[in-house]
């Protein structure tokens, strides 16, 4: 079998992620909503803030088993073609970590956006159609993106690495006890 390209291998993990956030993060808005109620500016900013961090969170989780279990079965090539930018180097490169870094920026980001936005255009609530419409389109941006920088990320650290945080390791490991 012919090694997958990674940029072919990231593309497939970014676009997986969008497709699959933007049908069930709506889903799960709407079955938590179901009387279909307008949604206000709090809940709006609420919701964005968590679904942002959790959604971030588990497409790392996925995302970076699924660049393993790809790297152990030799399905793509390593280190990737596709150079990861500065700032996403600076970044925690344990799943977890990363996926609630990367949350808790694209939350603040987003959260400021909205805070801004709707006084701006006068907007107090919007309807339940229209916030799912909202969930649906930067849910599936949210998911493609994060998938992509935590394939990447991942893609560039050296197969078999150990600790693969910065510095070093919190836990050294006693060779001799």
């Amino acid at each position: 079998m012919t090694p997958h390209p990674s940029s072919a291998f990231i593309r497939s993990k970014a676009v997986g992620a969008a497709i699959g956030n933007a049908i069930c993060n709506p889903l799960a808005a709407w079955l938590l909503n179901r009387e279909m109620a307008p949604v206000g500016m709090g809940s709006m900013l609420a919701d964005t803030a968590i679904t942002s961090i959790l959604a971030s969170l588990l497409i790392a989780l996925f995302t970076a088993s699924s660049v393993r279990k790809a790297r152990n079965a030799s399905l793509h090539p390593s280190p990737p073609e596709i150079a990861p930018p500065p700032w996403l180097l600076r970044l925690p490169h344990e799943p977890w970590r990363l996926g609630v870094a990367l949350g808790c920026g694209i939350a603040l980001g987003l959260v400021a956006l909205i805070t801004a936005a709707f006084p701006i255009l006068s907007i107090r609530e919007i309807s339940a159609p229209a916030f799912l419409s909202f969930k649906a389109a930067y849910t599936g941006v949210l998911g493609y993106y994060v998938a992509r920088w935590v394939a990447i990320q991942q893609l560039d650290i050296p197969a078999g690495a150990g600790n693969t945080s910065p510095g070093p390791s919190r836990f050294p490991v006693d060779v001799d006890g």
